[in-house]
């Protein structure tokens, strides 16, 4: 039987937040490396690169397109902590968080599941559009699933998807939101940034 993970580590993503940044404020944001602090479970080495310690996974400054602007830890033991990355797209943004957690033996399947619904209700009139496997280039089968959604906020309507990456001892997972007639550039460019995370993420647990 697969063993569940803790409680405090499939806590709500903070996505309210995450969009309620404009594109002019995604535009002017400061990068996360220019902080004098780093969060509890994060390392920030001299060449601006932002490390996740319990992992090792490294988040550059520049990702797949997209810049690197916030990060923060959401427990002590650094076992779940969140980096947030934004890419411009015709005068807007597509915003992505990244969050880190540790939930050992658990699908990518079965971490989606379990976070979809939340995600939804940062939205209004929330709709499904597709739900399923993404099969990415040097990815194994069934570690990465997608669900994408259309969705208003404030009167502004949204295409917005979550992602989940199974990373072996970590999985990560992937709130995205972007400007639903950009939905097509906005996909490809997630699925490169997934791919590059995948390839800077370690797969089993650090020494």
């Amino acid at each position: 039987m697969k063993r569940k993970p803790r409680l405090q580590c499939i806590a709500p993503l903070v996505l309210s937040a995450l969009l309620g940044l404009s594109a002019c404020t995604a535009a002017q944001a400061a990068p996360a490396a220019a902080r004098a602090t780093v969060p509890a479970g994060f390392r920030l080495d001299p060449d601006g690169t932002l490390v996740h310690e319990g992992s090792g996974t490294r988040f550059p400054h520049i990702l797949a397109g997209f810049t690197r602007v916030a990060e923060q830890g959401y427990d002590p033991s650094g076992q779940y902590v969140s980096v947030e990355y934004h890419s411009p797209v015709h005068g807007a943004a597509i915003v992505a968080r990244i969050s880190l957690v540790h939930i050992e033996q658990m699908s990518a399947k079965e971490h989606y599941t379990i976070m979809k619904g939340q995600v939804r209700g940062y939205f209004d009139e929330s709709t499904p559009l597709t739900e399923g496997q993404v099969v990415l280039p040097d990815v194994p089968e069934d570690s990465v699933w997608r669900g994408r959604f259309r969705g208003v906020r404030e009167g502004v309507r949204f295409e917005f998807s979550l992602t989940t990456v199974d990373l072996g001892y970590w999985g990560a997972r992937v709130a995205t939101a972007y400007p639903e007639a950009d939905h097509v550039e906005a996909e490809q460019r997630l699925d490169a940034l997934i791919g590059r995370l995948r390839a800077l993420a370690p797969s089993v647990k650090p020494e």
